[in-house]
């Protein structure tokens, strides 16, 4: 091992400089081959419009959906017109109808609060690929649950 970095420096070089010819031409054309990446997602992004999705969304595909779930609901948060009535409560249609503001105040946030949960768990998903963590089975249900209500 050199002492100092001007010899390490010189011993590399002085072994690319002993490679031979093929090794060299294959080094070049490899980087030939990064400079199509541009065309690969050109591709891809017409796949995405043809599809809705592209040849490279599938290779994984559990983690593009859960990237796409957690943005969407993500941003359904900053920019939703509305919320879901949530059945499950007695008289919510009343309720909503007679305190119309306050309502409307909680269920809201409730929404939110939904969406929030849901993107987490898939965020967590996302970092960790626990499919087994409470937080991602939580969101799951959520998911599963409040499928039809996910619109803007």
């Amino acid at each position: 091992m050199p002492d100092d970095l001007d010899a390490m420096f010189e011993e590399i070089q002085a072994k690319h400089d002993a490679e031979p010819w093929f090794k060299k031409a294959y080094w070049a054309l490899l980087r030939l081959k990064d400079r199509s990446q541009p065309i690969r997602g050109t591709k891809w992004r017409f796949e995405r419009a043809k599809r809705g999705y592209s040849e490279s969304d599938v290779w994984s595909f559990d983690d593009h959906l859960a990237r796409v779930i957690a943005g969407g609901c993500r941003h359904l948060i900053v920019t939703s017109h509305g919320y879901p009535m949530f059945p499950e409560e007695s008289g919510a249609i009343e309720k909503a109808i007679s305190e119309y503001a306050e309502t409307d105040a909680q269920g809201v946030a409730r929404w939110n609060n939904i969406l929030d949960e849901i993107a987490t768990g898939f965020e967590g998903y996302i970092d960790a690929g626990d499919a087994q963590s409470s937080a991602f089975k939580r969101a799951m249900e959520l998911f599963a649950q409040h499928f039809p209500n996910l619109w803007d």
